[in-house]
């Protein structure tokens, strides 16, 4: 039986989109120019929410036995962020030296920024598995028992869309298998991990496999 059930309500019900057009945030796409679909994961939420809407990831994607969340996350690449903090960008041109208030206001605001980030897709990543679970499942499956599924929910960000000394780095930490503290897609692979991942009993809590890619990454895996 798998996702056949699934899938059949989706097609009678929604439209796929291009991986473009599901990344799209302001006019401005993290994928370019992809022919690959997806359903939209934020429609069918309105769909079964009309009001009160739940956070919800942007992409669905089904295949066999798997239901895989997409989550398109823009905003964690800037030329200034807390990690890249440059205390000389802060330079008063009144007393001609770093305003340390204005300095340590701004690296606070940066951290601000990355919180909220963080926040509003661990709160995408619970409130779509539960909207899965008590309602679209439900309403696919009836009153058939639906099988054990795996549920993936994997989260591409811009973090290096433009930064090649930070996707070289990501690259030569991967090949000498480095858990390096400052990477960026370990330390939020491993937070979500944490959260929705393992349970405080070591079993399976929210899904069976959380994944951050890079753009350049999820075009490779997924799009190629």
């Amino acid at each position: 039986m798998g996702t056949s059930e699934l899938a059949d309500f989706f097609e009678q019900n929604f439209s796929k989109k291009t991986y473009t057009e599901l990344s799209a945030n302001q006019n401005k796409s993290l994928i370019q120019s992809s022919k690959c679909e997806a359903y939209d994961f934020d429609e069918i939420t309105e769909y079964i929410f009309p009001q009160n809407k739940p956070s919800s990831a942007d992409a669905i994607l089904l295949d066999k036995n798997r239901i895989c969340f997409i989550e398109f996350k823009s905003g964690f690449h800037r030329k200034m962020s807390r990690t890249n903090f440059d205390r000389a960008q802060c330079r008063c041109e009144k007393i001609d030296a770093i305003c340390d208030d204005y300095a340590n206001l701004m690296k606070r605001h940066l951290q601000n920024i990355e919180s909220e980030l963080k926040s509003n897709l661990f709160q995408k990543t619970a409130e779509s598995r539960w909207t899965l679970e008590y309602h679209l499942l439900p309403e696919a499956y009836k009153n058939k028992a639906y099988p054990d599924l795996q549920i993936f929910y994997i989260i591409v960000t811009d973090k290096v869309k433009e930064d090649p000394i930070d996707a070289m780095g990501q690259i030569m930490d991967d090949l000498a298998n480095i858990h390096n503290e400052d990477n960026f897609y370990e330390k939020m692979e491993q937070s979500v991990k944490h959260l929705y991942c393992e349970s405080r009993y070591r079993k399976k809590a929210f899904y069976d496999k959380v994944e951050v890619y890079s753009v350049q990454d999820f075009e490779t895996f997924f799009l190629n």
